[in-house]
């Protein structure tokens, strides 16, 4: 999973509220690959049981690679692709692995070549996007797109999957020739390079063109051949563990659970009638040690979690080189930017009774408190989170502007005046510039804590609430006072002194001024469906003095342009003097 991804369902002060609940759906299919079946009759019907030929699954369908393409990727040293020369190679039925050189394309027979690809959704997103018309199965048992081309005679022999298939044509045509049950018995052809059955016996045979599409249940034996230069078909096949790899992980993960330094003890016993016997008592508790393992579901279900969403075939998550941080990615999705999974993403979740939920990702567990949970359905349910106009309320849209426009009133301020001038006092024992600045930096930053500690236990248990919202007398009091205008004057609390100008260099000030305006502009957003009424917060320097959440933004703001104000009228004296 990307830091991004991470970032974003992990901060508790993100805009997920503010997110259509549409958007929680999974992203739906812009057309059936099923024909005119729904996906619930092929599943009661075909699924696992019996195949499925689909003439024009997918009408027009244009293939998203060149055969040149495919065999370019062949050629990268990070995929995984094979030939099969069933004629022309150095022996019948000859694989070749992969990375190859151009040149090795060169030197192939005109004929009986096959070339295979495996993982191309994750190279190329137009193969990736064939994904959405399957998105009536499970994400969790996809395992990946196949991409072949074979000229004229290409074929891979007959053969059987283990796995549920689906064969889209993508290019060209193939003759198929297939069972129609599972093959009880599999007798191989001794010493080839590939599984080829011994004995095949079709029982349907057609040709299937572009857009044609095959579902194969596993087991089900099935020999296809190119029958023209551009046949190109996709397999989406689908993971199927087998038991003793589920059970041995499981083992494995139980194993790891236990404390190392637990023992077996018996300080109950007692004589024994014969030295040679496993008595009853010994025998119980190591039956219960082994069931106490697979007794606990929310243990099994978070293994399994774990386990169904590793990434295969040693393929990592690559860090960008420069990590987004929180605020800049909701910066990015607000500015119409859209949010898309990694393309070695594996992605799944679990609901719990609670409300909760827990996000897998790439075989690692987050665990989302019922305020975030649904940001599990969010990011599994679509390939791409879009871009959310903000429907933010004019009282919270005004409490967010203001802070942005305080930035830029401060950078306006400070532009182009001296050092020396922004640290001069008029006075002995009076106030800089530059002090009233850092006067509320640190009067900002001792209340953002305490602030978003509010915000996070709010949107976990409330109270909610729509805007506008009034405030109470206290509230309104605090306000007013705090405003440039009202006249009111009072020494600083001693907690909210400003360093002695000399020790402050006034960019630097100014700087954390503009990133301080970030984080309540921020705050504001993430107070998006709470009631600002009546959740309460006490002041930093005045713990008796407790007043409404929204008030506190009204407030910050009131006492920024006060101090604001005062540092422009201190900039006009020293430049007068």
């Amino acid at each position: 999973m990307s830091e991004k991804t991470e970032a974003l369902i992990s901060n508790p002060l993100l805009p997920f509220p503010t997110i259509p609940s549409s958007y929680m759906d999974p992203t739906a299919p812009s057309s059936t690959v099923l024909g005119d079946r729904p996906p619930a009759e092929f599943l009661d019907t075909y699924w696992q049981t019996k195949p499925l030929l689909v003439r024009d699954a997918l009408p027009n369908f244009q293939s998203p690679l060149s055969p040149e393409e495919l065999a370019g990727l062949a050629c990268e040293d990070s995929v995984e692709s094979r030939l099969i020369l069933k004629e022309g190679g150095a022996r019948p039925w000859e694989l070749r692995h992969g990375p190859f050189a151009h040149e090795d394309f060169l030197d192939l027979p005109d004929t009986h070549w096959t070339l295979l690809v495996q993982e191309v959704d994750r190279l190329i997103p137009e193969v990736g996007a064939l994904l959405d018309r399957f998105r009536f199965l499970p994400d969790w048992r996809l395992d990946d797109i196949m991409v072949s081309y074979a000229p004229t005679h290409g074929t891979v022999g007959p053969h059987i999957d283990n796995y549920d298939v689906f064969l889209l044509q993508g290019a060209g045509h193939r003759r198929w020739q297939i069972g129609t049950e599972p093959v009880e018995h599999e007798e191989i052809v001794p010493d080839l390079d590939v599984r080829i059955l011994a004995e095949f016996e079709p029982e349907r045979e057609f040709i299937v063109g572009p857009g044609d599409l095959l579902y194969l249940p596993p087991g089900v034996a099935h020999h296809g051949v190119a029958t023209d230069d551009q046949c190109m078909t996709y397999s989406v096949g689908f993971r199927a563990p087998r038991h003793q790899d589920l059970v041995a992980n499981f083992l494995q993960h139980a194993v790891e659970t236990l404390d190392s330094d637990a023992r077996y003890g018996d300080p109950d016993l007692t004589p024994v009638d014969h030295p040679g016997a496993l008595q009853e008592d010994a025998r119980r508790k190591v039956r219960n040690l082994l069931q106490d393992l697979v007794r606990d579901d929310a243990a099994i279900d978070r293994w399994f979690g774990k386990f169904m969403t590793r990434p295969d075939r040693d393929r990592e998550a690559v860090p960008p080189e420069s990590p987004v941080t929180a605020s800049e990615l909701v910066a990015r999705l607000r500015a119409g930017h859209s949010l898309r999974r990694g393309p070695v993403a594996r992605l799944a979740f679990i609901e719990h009774d609670d409300g909760s939920a827990t996000l897998f990702a790439n075989g690692e567990p987050i665990d989302l408190a019922p305020g975030h949970a649904h940001a599990a359905r969010l990011v599994t349910g679509r390939e791409q989170i879009p871009h959310v106009p903000s429907r933010m309320h004019p009282q919270l849209s005004e409490y967010r502007s203001g802070f942005v426009d305080l930035k830029d009133e401060a950078t306006t301020l400070v532009a182009d005046v001296e050092p020396a001038a922004l640290q001069a006092q008029p006075d002995p024992g009076t106030w800089s510039a530059v002090q009233c600045i850092d006067h509320l930096n640190t009067a900002g930053w001792l209340l953002l804590r305490p602030m978003e500690e509010h915000i996070q236990r709010a949107q976990n248990e409330g109270p909610c609430g729509n805007p506008p919202f009034d405030y109470g007398f206290v509230s309104r009091w605090v306000v007013r006072v705090l405003e440039p205008s009202s006249g009111w004057t009072f020494d600083a609390p001693s907690l909210y002194e400003p360093d002695a100008p000399d020790t402050m260099y006034p960019s630097e000030v100014v700087n954390e001024f503009s990133a301080l305006q970030d984080e309540f502009a921020e705050r504001v957003t993430a107070t998006e469906g709470l009631d600002l009424r009546h959740l309460r917060l006490s002041s930093p320097a005045i713990p008796l003095l407790r007043i409404s959440l929204g008030a506190w933004f009204e407030a910050t703001l009131a006492h920024e342009r006060r101090h604001l104000n005062q540092a422009r009228r201190i900039l006009n004296t020293v430049r007068s003097d």
